[in-house]
């Protein structure tokens, strides 16, 4: 079967973002249509930053993390399309079936040294119930290029306070179907470390799709003020520089 492929390329300048130390952050949209899947995909792109290698890296980062993901699902999918073919569910004087593919990052400038980036990923594959979906996050000391974990930037008080609001937070949606007491017992044992994002004045902390939830809830997530663990956004580097 011949691949016929409508694909759009282009820049826009987000609304959101904005330079600090002449780092600017864009959105690159990527919207495609091929035999087997709809593909949508919406990403940060950094560009203008004094420090080249840095902001190259920051953009593989983000390309490499969205193109293994594309890939894997196109093969999936394709895979899913062989099969229901070979089976006879695929009627040629149909409109085709397709997969999709659904990916949008966005990077929050939190300070001068600070970036932090959160990319939600999401397929179908025909021969699925439904949809997967999961998220990746990666915040970046813009100095050095290194990732970051909670722990390199809060201190284990501030750890702990996270950890406690986390909990507050789920126990006011008890009532509801979202969580239940083991979803706290869940928290209690995390390590929170990776799944983390920070925004210009808060830090967000995610949970894996099924992790502490029913599927329908999708990837959890909860905002903590940086105001309630004692921070100023506009100093916060490494807890290792305190050393």
């Amino acid at each position: 079967m011949t691949m016929r492929v409508i694909f759009f390329v282009f820049l826009v300048l987000s609304l959101v973002t904005i330079m600090f130390g002449e780092l600017e952050i864009a959105t690159a949209t990527v919207e495609a249509t091929t035999d087997v899947a709809v593909l949508k995909v919406y990403i940060p792109y950094f560009f203008g930053y004094e420090n080249q290698e840095i902001e190259g890296w920051l953009n593989r980062l983000v390309w490499e993390n969205t193109s293994a993901f594309v890939d894997e699902a196109i093969r999936e999918i394709r895979n899913g399309y062989r099969y229901l073919k070979e089976e006879g569910f695929i009627d040629p004087h149909r409109k085709p079936l397709r997969g999709e593919i659904y990916i949008r990052g966005r990077a929050y400038a939190v300070n001068e040294r600070l970036v932090s980036i959160a990319i939600d990923f999401y397929k179908y594959v025909l021969t699925a119930a439904h949809g997967h979906e999961e998220r990746k996050s990666f915040t970046v000391d813009l100095n050095d290029g290194k990732i970051l974990k909670l722990s390199q930037l809060l201190n284990l008080e501030q750890r702990q306070i996270v950890r406690e609001e986390v909990i507050k937070l789920i126990k006011k949606e008890l009532h509801t179907s979202k969580f239940t007491p083991e979803s706290i017992e869940s928290v209690k044992r995390h390590p929170l470390e990776e799944n983390f994002y920070l925004t210009r004045d808060s830090v967000v902390i995610f949970f894996a799709k099924y992790e502490m939830t029913p599927g329908y809830v999708g990837i959890p997530e909860f905002v903590i003020p940086f105001s309630k663990l004692g921070i100023d956004p506009e100093k916060l580097t490494s807890v290792m520089d305190d050393l």
